[in-house]
């Protein structure tokens, strides 16, 4: 086992040998020692958001999260709108790129793929791919959007935040 001390750290082997690693954090009147696996292998990284990495974004507060969610949730139609929009490659990629940043911090892997080929096209080739690439970001924040939307209003108590993580 090594422990960093400083960070709050600790590399732990598991049960079948996975390396994980154990996050203490030390809060006024909340002390979390929660077990994540290591970057890359989060239980909730199949869902349309990832809700451990979401919850590291925030530092486990539900509050920001909910807040950070509805933000994607609404701000993610309005740039898709630009990006449909766009005449210019530079506005093109300009909201791809918006795109792509918030579902990566939010944990929508998906999303942020498919933004990442919007963001990768321009000149002759965006003209030939957009409106694949569009088929394709449209249907990932739809999925993502759907599912923000279950855990917001709490109908799916194995899809909330608090159910979940």
């Amino acid at each position: 086992m090594h422990s960093c001390a400083d960070s709050g750290t600790e590399w732990v082997s598991g049960a079948t040998g996975e390396k994980r690693v154990r996050i203490i954090m030390n809060l006024p009147g909340n002390n979390i020692n929660r077990e994540r696996p290591e970057a890359g292998r989060s239980p909730s990284a199949g869902r349309p958001v990832d809700l451990v990495h979401l919850e590291r974004q925030t530092l486990g507060s539900r509050s920001l999260e909910c807040e950070v969610l509805e933000l994607f949730h609404s701000r993610s139609e309005i740039y898709l709108q630009r990006l449909k929009d766009a005449e210019e490659d530079k506005a093109w990629a300009d909201a791809a790129h918006a795109i792509k940043g918030s579902a990566r911090g939010i944990g929508a892997w998906q999303v942020a793929n498919s933004a990442q080929a919007a963001e990768d096209l321009s000149g002759t080739a965006r003209a030939a791919g957009c409106l694949a690439v569009l088929d394709d970001l449209e249907r990932s924040i739809s999925e993502a959007n759907t599912y923000i939307e279950t855990l917001l209003s709490g109908n799916n108590r194995n899809a909330s935040p608090d159910a979940a993580i």
